[in-house]
């Protein structure tokens, strides 16, 4: 692992702490901040009976899990939330002189918007999943994926309710070899035990507890 790597470890978690509680403190209602390290060491030594040749290997890994996200309520029944998950790993392993590094980083920031009333609900979402491998032995790899997911629900008295959810996914890789959209649109109308769940084939009817 490199020294700036050592210095990124150790200072992320006060920039953290300094920059956003300090902040936002005064202006969320509520602020958690979780964070997980651990660290793993093995040695293995392979020596073979017929030749009395031996073989050393060795592996050490570094892992930390940050995790941070706030929420706020800005108006009657409206909420707004966001946060971020990272994880970055680091992996040294040595068999017979032979060295292999291998580093991981994961990002999951996310942003949303939620009105919740007693009669209706909607909601909308943002989410990036971005994950970046690097090893010396081929090309640094980074996949994202982008999602954004809206919801709305009515549900009166007496009447049947009525949930629509819309979701859009958009996923690509860096180098680029690859692109992919998916869009999911499902809206559902519920009364009593029976569910009308409408999808781009035929309608099903589900019948629940």
């Amino acid at each position: 692992m490199r020294p700036d790597d050592y210095l990124f470890i150790w200072l992320l978690p006060a920039v953290i702490s300094l920059s956003i509680f300090s902040a936002i403190n005064v202006w969320a209602e509520g602020i958690n901040f979780r964070t997980e390290l651990s660290y793993a060491n093995s040695n293995v030594e392979n020596t073979n009976k017929i030749t009395g040749e031996k073989t050393k290997s060795n592996f050490d890994s570094f892992d930390q899990i940050y995790n941070v996200d706030l929420s706020k309520t800005i108006y009657p029944y409206l909420t707004f939330a966001a946060g971020t998950f990272a994880e970055f790993f680091n992996s040294t392993s040595k068999t017979a002189g032979t060295k292999t590094d291998l580093e991981e980083r994961l990002l999951i920031p996310f942003v949303q918007l939620n009105l919740n009333n007693p009669l209706y609900q909607a909601g909308i979402q943002y989410r990036r999943t971005q994950r970046n491998e690097q090893t010396p032995v081929g090309p640094n790899v980074e996949t994202v994926r982008d999602e954004i997911v809206t919801n709305f629900g009515w549900q009166p008295s007496e009447l049947p309710s009525l949930n629509l959810r819309y979701s859009h996914f958009h996923s690509y890789d860096h180098p680029w070899t690859k692109s992919r959209d998916c869009f999911i649109w499902k809206p559902n109308i519920r009364h009593g035990k029976i569910s009308v769940l409408i999808t781009p084939t035929p309608a099903a009817i589900l019948i629940t507890d």
